[in-house]
């Protein structure tokens, strides 16, 4: 996927934050999303900031909550090294 498309791909899921009227779990889901396609084009700085953001402001009642961050390292973790760039 070009960078092109995971800067667009953030401003789609900040377009869905910056909406006031966006239901409770559309704007759950875009907290978690934010930070995934942030690792390819934005400093680490910023990621964080964005799960930083996602865990008090989610809906824990929702079914895309991220969980807790050791939820979300665990699942980090788990990637094989083949989906990790250098």
């Amino acid at each position: 996927m070009a960078n092109k498309d995971f800067e667009a791909s953030t401003a789609d899921f900040e377009a869905i934050l910056e909406l006031s009227a966006a239901p409770t779990g559309a704007r759950t889901k875009a907290l978690f999303s934010v930070p995934e396609p942030m690792v390819a084009h934005r400093s680490r700085a910023a990621v964080v900031q964005a799960l930083k953001r996602a865990f008090p402001e989610g809906d824990r009642q929702c079914d895309d909550y991220g969980g807790t961050p050791h939820d979300l390292l665990a699942m980090v973790l788990r990637r094989g090294t083949t989906e990790w760039e250098g």
